[in-house]
């Protein structure tokens, strides 16, 4: 036999010929019911069911909207000073309810074992026979797993975290020797100042008529040999400027002075047009520079 549940409502508190308190109620209930708990909408047992209503007669039917319960205080009274420990657990909801967690979870197996200790105890209850059955199916077919898209999303996550330090880490090192056309300025002034050296293309360099005040040309398709040439001290502060995107070629010069020993290389942020935009002085290249 399944369980089965009926709802109603509270329709009065009585007394029994016993002067007994009792719930009226009108959920129905029928032959078998007496005994089985009454809950509220929360799940609480507040009650047993213990008598049901007959119409007149011999074979009289039961009426219902007439079924009474025992309040739960009075069950409580009736069992003080029995040795029924209300506070006791039953081992048989131990092993029902491990049971239930543990195929929720995804642990058939051990859903198995609970549901198989539960039956033991309390034979043949339609419920732990179907769990029983389920369980075993599932242990005999396991479902497929559901994509695990939290650890899929946090595994994206920390990719994407740690790609975005990567980039910040690759950006504050290429930023870490980029000075300001006002940092230039201020070298200036020191003692000694520095060496500025334009790195521009040939042609680009030829179409120009202007360079920063006081730099060298060192042409980009021949550093190497240009630097040979240059005769530059290692020990002055060296500031590079060119006019392509993310000024490639003063980085690499900058990158050909630190392997020789230059320590202090500098790349003129955003180079000639940083400067030029500035309003900072420019000089006309010499006459017969050559391109």
């Amino acid at each position: 036999m399944e369980a089965s549940v009926t709802n109603g409502a509270i329709s009065g508190f009585k007394e029994d010929v016993q002067n007994q308190p009792v719930i009226q109620t009108d959920a129905p209930a029928a032959w078998g019911n007496s005994g089985g708990p009454a809950t509220n909408a929360g799940g609480e047992v507040v009650g047993v069911l213990t008598f049901v209503s007959l119409g007149p007669g011999a074979e009289g039917s039961i009426v219902q909207g007439f079924n009474f319960v025992i309040p739960v205080d009075a069950v409580r009274e009736f069992l003080r000073g029995t040795q029924v420990d209300l506070a006791d657990k039953s081992p048989f909801n131990e092993k029902w309810f491990a049971g239930l967690r543990r195929f929720f979870a995804g642990d058939y197996k051990g859903a198995l074992t609970a549901f198989g200790e539960a039956n033991r105890l309390q034979p043949e209850f339609p419920d732990v026979k179907r769990m029983l059955a389920e369980a075993a199916d599932k242990v005999k077919n396991p479902p497929p797993k559901p994509f695990p898209w939290p650890l899929a999303t946090g595994a994206v996550v920390l990719i994407g975290v740690a790609l975005g330090g990567v980039l910040v880490g690759r950006r504050a090192l290429a930023n870490r020797n980029r000075v300001s056309p006002a940092d230039v300025v201020r070298l200036f002034e020191t003692d000694p100042p520095p060496v500025i050296i334009d790195v521009r293309a040939p042609l680009t360099y030829a179409m120009s008529p202007f360079r920063i005040p006081g730099s060298q040309h060192l042409p980009a398709d021949a550093l190497e040999q240009s630097l040979e040439a240059a005769a530059l001290d290692a020990k002055r502060t060296i500031v590079a400027y060119c006019t392509c995107a993310e000024e490639r070629t003063s980085a690499q010069l900058a990158g050909q002075l630190r392997r020789r020993g230059f320590a202090n290389v500098r790349i003129l942020r955003g180079g000639l047009g940083a400067w030029t935009n500035a309003g900072l002085p420019l000089e006309s290249k010499p006459t017969g520079t050559p391109a």
